[in-house]
This record gives C-alpha cells, structure tokens and sequence, in this order.
C-alpha cells in the first residue's frame, strides 16, 4: 500500500514537473533573442555639433527599432539606481532582509537639496527599504540611494551590476561625486564630511565649514562649471553606461519577469512596478495615452540620461515591457553659452529629447491613434479651472494622507468651482478628478495636454490601494490657440475637453 502511495507521489511529481516544463518552453517561443547589432541605426540628428546622442530604441512585439552609438560610454547619472534596486529586491526576494525592514535617516546622509525627497524634516525617521527605494526610483533620491548602497554595500552593488551585464562603470552615490567635484577646486574638501560637503554644492549650507576652512569658500558660477567639467573629464568610470549596457539588463529582467518564477523574476517584477512610479520623461512625452511609461532619469551638468519602457496592458497588474526607449545624451563642451543644468525644464537637452519624442513614439507606436472616449463607471467628478483654484480644494485632502474619507470635501470644493473653457496666456491650467467604487483596485491615470500646434505634454500619476480617490494636476498653458485635455485611466480614453487659451 505504501509503495502504491509512493508511486503516485512521484507520479504527480513527474507530472507537475512536466508541466512547469512545458509552461516555461511556451513563455520562452514568446521572448527570443535580441540581436542588437542588427537593428539599423537611428539618425537621430541634431544641429549642435556639440550634442552627443546614444540610443536604443526597440519593439518586442514587432521587432522593430534603432540604436545609436550602442557601445559609445556617457556618463549617465542617476540611471545605475536601476542596478541597486535590482539587488536589493533579488537579495529581499531570497530571503536575507524583508522590505519593512527600517533605517534611520540621519544628518550624515542628509545631503540638503532644494527637491530631495529627504530632508532635513525627516531626520530621525525611520524608513522602511521599501520606501528608500521607490524614493530612489521615482524621486531620484540621492540620499535614499546613499543609504540602500551602504546597507547592501558598495562592491556588493559593484558585483551585481557587472554580474548582469557588460558596460557598466563605477556605481558612486552622488554625495560622493559631490565631494569630488567640490575637491577639483580646492583639495581641503577631501576632509570635509562627505554630507557637508554636498550640502554645500547643492545649497550653499555652510555649518560646520568653520572646523575646515579659516574663510567660508565662495565660488562664481564659472568656477562651478568648471569643476563640473574637470570630474567629467577625471573621473571617466563613474556612473557611465553604455547604451547597450542598459538595453542588455531592461531585456534580461523582461526575460526574468516572464520566464523565472524564482527570485529572478521576483525582483524584476519589483523593479519594473517601481519604475513605473517614475513620471514621462523628455523622449516620451508623445507617447499614446494607451500606453503607460515605466522609467528611470539621470541628469548632471551637460547631461541627460533617460530610460523608458512601455507596457500597454494592465490587467493583472502585468508589467511586461512592450518597448524600450533609451536615449542618452551629453554636452562635449561645457564651456558653451547653453549648458543644460540639473533639473532644468527646459534646458537645451530637454528640448532636444522632447522635440525627438514623436520620432521615438512614430517608431515604436506607428498605428497608433487616439482611440474614442469610453465610459467608466469610476470616474465622478471632472472640473478644469486654474490650479490654484483647484489646489485650494486639494490641500486638506493631501495633509489628510489621501484619506478615502477626505474625498468628499475635496470633490464638495470642486463643485462649487465653475468648469472653466477659457484660459489666459501663462495660466497654469489645473484639473481635478474624483474616482469612487475603484475597489481598492489601483488606478493609473495619463493626462495629456494637446498643444494648438500638435505638440502633446503628458503626465503619469496613480493611485493605489483606495476605494475613493482624487487626482490633481496641472500644465501652463503657454500658447494661444486651442487646446484639448485627455484623461485616460487604466489605459482606456475616458475623458476629452477643449480649452481655448488667449483669445
């Protein structure tokens, strides 16, 4: 009797592993290999000479796409994060930390930027792995990034990142390539904390300075520039990439995503779910509202780097890149009237990379077409009127920590707002969204405005783990002319009105 149960056992056994067998074999017919030589190049040109421009721009359900300067080295900024988030949740994912395990943030990380995530209100908070990473994602948070790099340590990151992939350089948190650029002028920074020394690159944050320097430093603004042209040019290896390097990992966590049901996968479906937190970039802003952009940025004096994949089905919270769209791209010269400078909006390189966004999007998405306005039974309430108007709404609700229970007061106050169709130049045209009955169920929103001239400006938010929730965003409207606002939630066109601006 018990030899009979002992065969059926492994019978089952055989079975069921024939069965993972065969489920494997079938995903894998779906994710071939990508020959990246043999896609053709992209000619993607530009005026100024001293742009350089590397690409990889790909379909994976059509097999189309281009690259450029494949294997030329940039210096790429913030997109190696990609790398530490990657080994952080493979690491978690076997088992050696859980997510909610807590750091503290302290004033040795605290590197006192103007749009860090952390700041100095957060000193003493004790915040979990999971939150450091989706900072360090979607925000860009470069003490987040400090922080998850030391708790998993430097070489360990070093290891996985050229583990995965060829054409990595030196993954250096950006306190330190603060510290280093400030050291190209005055070497005395060497012995300044490395935290006091970013606070004062970044903000001009002199306490403390007094134990190293008998005069606090004052430096021009040539001066800065310069320093920033000297770590480019010393400092070859840190955070540079190729754009092969990058498209060889997005390709391999996809293949991971849909074929490795073991920690592998786990972390590439974390890393793509947290990429996906990340707003448009530049190089995709024409992109259809039918697809929903995961991404991550880097961005330094005379540079931009930016790496986008696009998932255009959500159920299922699926997350398998249907493209990927990488463009990096660098200022030879700094010593140039126009320098692209961090954060800057409309720096030259970021109108370089908008103004290439509906090539990218025509290559990747070239039947595309804004589809029509479908109903959905979440959706209601919609009110277009200034932003300030609308933020006077949005406050409470926010400070609230986006309480279900706070939405009727925030769609109460959009109510008593008048819908408004006509805007002045310059007005930064705001929109108000309430949705109900989501189901706790999460909800992706795309906003995009249409320009009189053709032109889009896109937007990506979410909401998850809510039954009521409310969205607030806005765009200055910087044209006259005709514009036209389109709301697409979960993918799906649901919303669509015109506005007229200056006239």
């Amino acid at each position: 009797m018990q030899t009979q149960e002992q065969g059926k056992l492994l019978m089952m056994r055989v079975l069921l592993l024939a069965l993972l067998w065969l489920i494997t074999s079938l995903t894998q017919a779906q994710t071939p290999t990508i020959n990246l030589d043999t896609l053709p190049p992209c000619h993607f040109e530009t005026d100024d000479d001293n742009i350089q421009v590397g690409a990889v721009i790909y379909n994976f359900e059509t097999g189309t796409g281009c690259t450029q300067n494949l294997d030329v080295v940039f210096p790429v900024a913030s997109v190696p994060k990609i790398f530490i988030s990657a080994a952080l949740l493979q690491r978690a994912a076997q088992g050696e930390f859980s997510l909610n395990q807590t750091l503290t943030f302290t004033e040795d990380y605290w590197m006192g930027g103007s749009s860090d995530c952390l700041n100095e209100f957060d000193l003493g908070r004790q915040i979990t792995l999971n939150e450091l990473n989706q900072e360090m994602i979607a925000c860009s948070d470069n003490a987040a990034t400090w922080m998850l790099m030391d708790f998993l340590g430097w070489n360990a990151v070093q290891f996985y990142a050229d583990q995965q992939v060829d054409g990595i350089g030196d993954i250096v948190p950006y306190a330190v390539v603060d510290q280093r650029k400030l050291a190209l002028i005055d070497s005395r920074w060497n012995d300044v904390p490395v935290a006091m020394a970013s606070r004062y690159w970044r903000s001009r944050y002199t306490d403390g300075l007094d134990e190293y320097f008998t005069n606090i430093p004052r430096y021009s603004r040539n001066t800065l520039l310069q320093a920033n042209a000297d770590y480019f040019a010393t400092y070859q290896t840190d955070n540079t990439a190729t754009p092969r390097a990058i498209a060889d990992f997005l390709i391999k966590q996809r293949d991971y995503y849909l074929n490795d049901f073991g920690y592998n996968g786990q972390a590439a479906s974390g890393l793509f779910n947290t990429m996906m937190y990340t707003q448009r970039q530049y190089s995709v802003q024409a992109f259809p509202g039918t697809v929903y952009v995961g991404a991550k940025n880097g961005f330094d004096t005379g540079l931009v780097a930016e790496v986008n994949f696009g998932v255009h089905d959500l159920s299922g919270y699926n997350r398998t890149p249907q493209s990927i769209a990488i463009v990096f791209t660098r200022q030879i010269n700094l010593n140039v009237p126009q320098v692209q400078q961090p954060r800057q909006s409309e720096g030259v390189l970021n109108r370089y990379l908008r103004d290439l966004s509906p090539i990218i999007s025509a290559m990747l998405y070239p039947d595309a077409a804004v589809p029509e306005v479908t109903f959905n039974f979440t959706m209601n309430t919609v009110r277009l009127n200034t932003l300030e108007a609308i933020d006077a709404c949005w406050w409470n609700y926010e400070l609230s920590g986006f309480a279900d229970s706070m939405v009727s007061d925030f769609e109460l106050c959009l109510g008593q707002l008048a819908h408004q169709t006509s805007y002045a130049l310059e007005d930064r045209l705001g929109v108000g969204l309430v949705l109900r009955g989501t189901n706790y169920n999460e909800q992706r929103v795309t906003l995009i405005f249409t320009l009189p001239d053709g032109s889009q400006r896109s937007y990506q938010t979410q909401r998850l783990g809510h039954n009521d929730v409310a969205f607030n965003w806005f765009h200055p409207v910087t044209m006259r002319g005709e514009w036209r606002v389109d709301i697409y939630i979960n993918l799906q066109r649901v919303y669509t009105e015109t506005v007229q601006v200056g006239l």
